[in-house]
């Protein structure tokens, strides 16, 4: 029987989950918005929950490394190393999509201001071509991490309604009563 993990790392798992969808559903709306009042506060919103995505990533980093959570005996040695490449990959792609956003604002001339308590230094000097470069990377990065959640919370399903297992279980600790 697997145990579930920790309540602060399910916190932390379903915070950074909602962070992640609001800033996509932000990123959207930016491109039509036509107040400037409105794309600026949008923009600051973003850029720092972007930056808040980083730090929350940084710690869930830090607390599985201090305290590792054994796997469980019932899972196939190969989906365990998929998964723990899955999670790699999503860690290293939450950090990378924030600091391109990052880059691409100060390349293009703009501050990134976290929660408005103050700026973030500038990465490099404004450049237009290299601006859009990371722009495009900023993209693509984000259509990546949005792929890998998507088959992250397949293979959670699958784990659950195929292989009826408790992998969905120890991140959803309510299924265990259902």
């Amino acid at each position: 029987m697997m145990s579930a993990y920790p309540a602060t790392r399910r916190a932390l798992h379903w915070l950074t989950l909602a962070l992640l969808a609001a800033l996509y559903a932000m990123g959207w709306v930016l491109e039509d918005v036509e107040s400037a009042a409105t794309r600026k506060l949008l923009m600051t919103a973003h850029q720092s929950l972007g930056l808040l995505v980083v730090i929350l990533a940084l710690v869930r980093l830090a607390a599985a490394w201090r305290m590792p959570f054994r796997p469980a005996d019932e899972i196939a040695s190969w989906m365990e190393r998929l998964a723990g490449l899955t999670h790699a990959a999503l860690y290293l792609l939450m950090i990378a999509l924030p600091v391109s956003g990052w880059a691409y604002t100060t390349i293009k001339g703009g501050s990134v201001n976290f929660f408005w308590l103050g700026k973030l230094p500038h990465l490099f000097g404004e450049d237009d071509n290299l601006a859009d470069s990371f722009f495009e990377a900023h993209e693509l990065i984000g259509i990546a991490l949005l792929a890998l959640v998507a088959l992250h919370a397949a293979a959670a399903l699958f784990h659950h309604l195929v292989l009826r297992d408790a992998v969905l279980a120890r991140m959803l600790p309510i299924l265990r009563r259902a």
